[in-house]
């Protein structure tokens, strides 16, 4: 008997009903359904077929030339990604004047919508590529629901390959190679870059500096790793902490950059300081007249110095 009655109760159970009539109504509506997820396979496969590429490489690139005038934006091709978003196909980055120069290269960027984040005010974008043989990603809010300013971002970087014509060499004004590994953030309240505020934590390994102007017996710096953290604020970019280490010597730079809208014009005040292992001077084709003088200028093991001027002209003195 009790058995008996604990199946009438199982048998009117309210969620078990709402199951059996959820049921039935799929059962009655079945070609509805058919006919909805049909529509929506359609759908996507027109806009696959018929996708608008040009008109979205023509957007991107106008788009580029207004935020980057001195700039030149090349997009091999535009293509669908789903759920949602666009794939960018041989994508890179190049200076008017010298379009043989890249900044960047990318065998495939997709920019995904955050819908929720877009639907309550502003355009903001997920973003991942194949940057330079490495792996960029992260996000973007345009807050004025346009590309352009202000905006706020967030970048990871792992792996990526720098030469002497990538985006990095032209800020820093001389050839830096190495990969590029860290994260950055960054947010502005206009299209001016240089009056944003933002902070880096980042490393390059495997490295050389090459110096455009040779300082005494330095032509170029081979290191192991270099690890830098920065943070931008008030025009301004500060140096929290800068370490390279290399076979031959470690080095150390502190103070801070004063931005310009000209990269290159930005007035330097560092100060840095570099210790030399001892077989530095090994195998040196210095003159010996010019080693001992070399010599003469370090003081506790180490040779302590100032850059000043530009970052296009900086100027070197031992202290």
């Amino acid at each position: 008997m009790a058995l008996r009655h604990f199946n009438q109760w199982q048998v009117f159970d309210p969620v078990m009903q709402k199951d059996e009539q959820m049921k039935v109504f799929i059962s009655r509506n079945k070609r509805y359904f058919f006919y909805g997820i049909y529509s929506v396979i359609l759908l996507i496969a027109l806009l696959y077929i018929r996708f608008p590429s040009d008109a979205f490489k023509e957007y991107l690139q106008e788009t580029s030339s207004r935020v980057s005038p001195e700039n030149v934006l090349i997009v091999g091709e535009v293509k669908p990604a789903f759920p949602a978003g666009i794939k960018l196909l041989g994508t890179g980055l190049s200076p008017k004047e010298n379009s043989d120069k890249k900044y960047f290269s990318a065998s495939r960027i997709i920019i995904r919508p955050r819908i929720w984040a877009c639907l309550t005010g502003g355009l903001n974008l997920n973003f991942l590529g194949d940057v330079n043989e490495g792996l960029l990603k992260g996000s973007v809010n345009f807050r004025k629901n346009r590309i352009g300013g202000p905006f706020e971002t967030s970048i990871e970087i792992k792996g990526m390959h720098v030469d002497g014509a990538s985006l990095p060499s032209s800020f820093t004004g001389f050839d830096l190679n190495g990969i590029l590994s860290g994260v950055l953030s960054f947010q502005t309240e206009n299209e001016q870059i240089i009056t944003g505020t933002g902070e880096a934590d980042i490393s390059i390994s495997e490295g050389r500096i090459i110096l455009s102007n040779p300082i005494l017996i330095f032509n170029s710096i081979e290191f192991d790793d270099l690890s830098i953290k920065c943070v931008m604020e008030k025009e301004k970019l500060r140096l929290i902490h800068f370490r390279l280490k290399g076979q031959d010597m470690t080095g150390t730079l502190s103070g801070e950059i004063d931005l310009r809208s000209n990269i290159l014009k930005s007035a330097i005040d560092i100060s840095g300081a570099i210790e030399l292992s001892p077989g530095f001077f090994k195998n040196r084709k210095d003159s010996s007249d010019f080693i001992r003088h070399f010599r003469q200028l370090i003081k506790n093991g180490r040779l302590s110095f100032v850059l000043t001027g530009n970052i296009g002209e900086p100027r070197f003195r031992f202290l």
